[in-house]
């Protein structure tokens, strides 16, 4: 998880997002069944609308893990609050709880919340705050040496992102290995994923 800076919401999602939140939580409320669809504006879907905004504020990058490069095909935007969740109907076109996730953190994340999990845009996150990294491994660890408060959060994002996950500490794995096999001079770090291992 790396940090980055939300950008205002785009003014036609700031004058309809409590509009179509009502509405999709009044349609969920009648038949829990119903499946989430986004609303249409200027005739197309708001979701390909609002992506590539969500897309520049990571650098492609996905939100959570930093996985790059982010295929539009296979990713997704992702409800931090999950739009599943009764308690958070009315946020689903929040630009707050809009994030740009790739696939494999939305499949380990599904409807799952904890109110410890950390927000990559907080103007307190940082990566060192919470987490160190280790090397040998390749895992994200909670900070020995954090709070309490900090460490449980820490822990909770861990869990539910599934931020050590087998195929997703190999893919650092690589990408240590060809950050450190490169030219210092021919490095750009927004072509590499995991850029939180590379940064003090």
């Amino acid at each position: 998880m790396r940090k980055f800076e939300r950008t205002p919401a785009p003014d036609f999602l700031e004058q309809n997002a409590k509009k179509w939140g009502e509405e999709y939580a009044a349609k969920k409320k009648n038949n829990p069944s119903y499946l989430f669809s986004w609303k249409s504006y200027q005739g197309k879907p708001v979701n390909q609308h609002i992506e590539p905004l969500l897309k520049a504020m990571t650098d492609e990058h996905c939100a959570y893990c930093d996985h790059f490069p982010s295929q539009t095909s296979d990713d997704t935007i992702d409800h931090f609050e999950p739009k599943g969740d009764e308690r958070f109907y009315l946020l689903a076109y929040v630009w707050t709880n809009l994030y740009s996730g790739c696939a494999d953190c939305q499949k380990v994340k599904r409807d799952n919340f904890d109110r410890d999990l950390l927000r990559p845009d907080a103007v307190d996150f940082k990566f060192h705050r919470y987490f160190i990294y280790d090397f040998d491994c390749h895992s994200i660890e909670v900070r020995a040496d954090a709070n309490p408060n900090d460490q449980q959060r820490a822990a909770a994002t861990i869990r539910i992102f599934g931020l050590n996950r087998k195929g997703l500490t190999d893919a650092r794995r690589h990408a240590w290995e060809r950050y450190i096999g490169m030219n210092p001079a021919q490095i750009n770090l927004l072509d590499f994923p995991y850029r939180f291992m590379f940064e003090d």
